[in-house]
Formats: structure tokens, sequence, C-alpha cells
């Protein structure tokens, strides 16, 4: 089976940021950075949290997609309508360059 058929799920990739009304007053704005982007979500446990904490990461999740997806630990991913917020991505160097990422992610609610 080819990585592309591990992907079970489909994911949008949000940024929240604040616009400044005509009047001075703030509005939240939610941006979808990409979307219908293919992804496998996976469960940390808890000696990967634990390792993930050390080194000063909250997640609880890992999120598995193509290389190619823009990343910013300030976006937040949205699959299957649970939103998850990024606490970091690595591309695995060596044989894997450039094959896929991994998302590190807090599940939110």
């Amino acid at each position: 089976m080819s990585f592309t058929g591990l992907l079970n799920a489909e994911m949008v990739v949000t940024y929240n940021s604040m616009s400044v009304t005509a009047y001075g007053g703030q509005t939240a704005v939610l941006s979808t950075i990409s979307s219908a982007q293919p992804c496998r979500v996976q469960q940390l446990s808890m000696s990967e949290r634990a390792i993930l904490n050390r080194e000063g990461f909250e997640a609880t999740h890992r999120i598995f997609c193509n290389a190619d997806v823009s990343m910013n630990t300030k976006y937040s991913v949205v699959v299957s309508s649970v939103t998850y917020e990024v606490t970091g991505w690595t591309v695995p160097d060596g044989a894997l360059l450039g094959h896929h990422m991994e998302i590190d992610a807090r599940r939110l609610g």
C-alpha cells in the first residue's frame, strides 16, 4: 500500500487573527491556509507525550500528511470537525526527505 493510501481523512489548515474595524474595535478573522489536504491522525502514546513534554512541546496527537503543506505553529488543523493546535512539525530526513510531514498537535476542546 502506498503512503497516500494510508491517509484516511482530510484536513483544513486555518489561521485565526485579529482585524481592526473601522471604529477601532477588533474582530476575529479566520483564514483558510489550505483545504481538503489528505491526512491521518494518530493519538500519541503516554511515553511519546512524555518525551515531547521534556522537549518543551505539549502534544496529544500526530498528524501525517504530504510534505508540501504550508505549516506554522500559529496555525490550527481541523479534521472531521475536531480542531488541533499545531505545536510543532517535522519533515523526516534521509531516504524519506520530502516524502511526508509529521505535525505534532494538541486537541482543543
